[in-house]
């Protein structure tokens, strides 16, 4: 428990910072608590849209665990939703 603390006092201290988002989404999911693991991908991949350029290397980290844990969910809606965020990484 100690650890999502600390993990949360750093992404408000630099918002920006998106190690520390893939860091606390790493957290969730290692726990096995996907879909608290959905706003931080969700961050990174909406942090991803706003620069320039060919994506980054943690944007296409976050998309893939964004489909992992879309796929792992189990219903129909979040395996299409999956579906495309894989193909968005073509």
């Amino acid at each position: 428990m100690m650890a999502e603390h600390y993990l949360a006092a750093a992404i408000a201290n630099n918002p920006a910072d998106m190690e520390r988002e893939r860091a606390m989404a790493k957290y969730h999911m290692i726990n096995n608590r996907l879909p608290r693991a959905i706003p931080h991908l969700n961050t990174i991949l909406e942090n991803s849209l706003e620069s320039e350029g060919a994506p980054s290397e943690i944007s296409l980290w976050a998309r893939r665990s964004l489909a992992r844990v879309f796929a792992s969910l189990r219903t129909h809606r979040f395996f299409e939703q999956a579906l495309a965020l894989v193909e968005g990484n073509r």
